[in-house]
């Protein structure tokens, strides 16, 4: 496994669509080709099988897509912490506000649900998020939302509430300027989600896939070309068309 991770940084500091990140590309390109020479040599051309993938997407900065004409702004996360806040039992803090979730700490023991929901509610209020719920009830949130969030929700690690803001707005605080900068991810709208497969070696016949599929049926598709057993939690099928006799 090989991360090319100077994208990530650049992406986070500039925006999908800048000159920086144009650049970062490129370099990446030419590290890629470089790569598959050395593994032509040292393992021989048509004796290996690669994947290349990214781990998410990215949202256009919302002062540069607000000058072209989107509805995007900007929004300080402070202002979900201090909504959330106003819910908390005297002696309780909000813990974390990490995009798309709200995590509020330690509750009191029977209350927690219903602090919970009270502090969604208020955290629904804010004029740019849509939808915000308790984690008791993620199916609120509507298809393809709440499978989405339900995936997240880990035993012992779950939020407390989960949201969604209005698309193209991006959730971050001021750096040490006090302004705004940069870029990420953290909804799950498509440009944060949507991300290119891209297989190479044996078994793989030229073509291209332009239908959706799961990031999830990666490792059971890569199994399956290399004739080894899948990882035990590797319950998706793999991508069609690949394993097909």
């Amino acid at each position: 496994a090989v991360s090319f991770s100077t994208l990530d940084y650049v992406g986070h500091e500039f925006g999908p669509h800048a000159q920086e990140t144009l650049d970062i590309f490129l370099r990446i390109d030419d590290a890629v080709g470089r790569l598959l020479k050395v593994l032509d040599r040292r393992v021989g051309r048509g004796r290996y099988l690669l994947a290349l993938s990214s781990d998410h997407g990215s949202v256009i900065p919302p002062e540069e897509a607000a000058k072209q004409g989107v509805d995007a702004v900007r929004i300080n996360p402070a202002e979900l912490r201090q909504r959330a806040q106003k819910k908390m039992p005297p002696g309780r803090t909000v813990a974390e506000v990490n995009p798309p979730y709200v995590f509020l700490g330690p509750l009191p023991a029977g209350q927690a649900a219903a602090i919970r929901r009270a502090a969604a509610a208020e955290v629904a209020q804010h004029p740019r998020i849509l939808k915000a719920v308790a984690r008791e009830d993620v199916d609120e949130l509507g298809e393809p939302y709440a499978t989405m969030f339900r995936r997240s929700m880990f035993p012992g690690r779950r939020a407390d509430i989960l949201f969604l803001q209005r698309p193209h707005d991006y959730i971050s605080g001021p750096g040490a300027d006090g302004i705004g900068h940069g870029s990420g991810h953290g909804s799950p709208y498509i440009y944060d989600m949507a991300v290119p497969v891209w297989i190479f070696g044996p078994g793989v016949r030229p073509r291209v896939d332009r239908r959706r599929h799961e990031v999830i049926q990666l490792a059971p598709t890569l199994t399956g070309l290399l004739g080894v057993d899948p990882p035990a939690a590797a319950y998706a099928a793999p991508l069609p068309g690949l394993l097909d006799p």
